[in-house]
């Protein structure tokens, strides 16, 4: 963990991370933001996802409920 923060409704914290192969190599590195449920906060909003997600989810909702309906 490099550092926390409360922003918008939501406990952040930063991590840092590396993947380590059998050998004991490291593979890759990287970084990472995540909202997580706080002690002294209580839960944590979830970032609002990109409108074009959005869309798409409902598409695979009506799609699924479609098949779903027919499989009867």
């Amino acid at each position: 963990m490099t550092g926390k923060r409360r922003e918008n409704g939501m406990n952040l914290v930063e991590i840092e991370l590396r993947a380590v192969n059998q050998r004991g190599e490291e593979t890759a590195r990287g970084e990472a933001t995540v909202a997580l449920r706080s002690r002294e906060h209580g839960r944590s909003l979830l970032p609002q996802p990109p409108a074009e997600l959005q869309q798409k989810v409902w598409e695979i909702m009506e799609r699924h409920a479609e098949l779903a309906s027919g499989a009867r």
